[in-house]
């Protein structure tokens, strides 16, 4: 079974919808792609980050750090 392999600086949503950066995920996601309550984690893609920056005007950013992707 292949392993969650985490992407440095890349943001993630998580459980109920929370966004985060790679920095700031919990150890559970960190290590297992997965959040607390078991759902996997989903990496927000290039295109995904432009399509939420058009309907959100403006990029979102991690909820601890408040740092937006480049």
């Amino acid at each position: 079974m292949p392993g969650f392999k985490l992407v440095e600086g890349a943001h993630y949503f998580c459980d109920n919808g929370a966004c985060y950066c790679s920095a700031h995920l919990g150890y559970s996601a960190k290590t297992t792609g997965r959040d607390i309550s078991g759902q996997k984690i989903h990496r927000v893609t290039k295109a995904e980050m432009a399509e939420l920056e058009t309907i959100l005007r403006g990029r979102p950013a991690c909820e601890s750090c408040r740092v937006a992707r480049k």
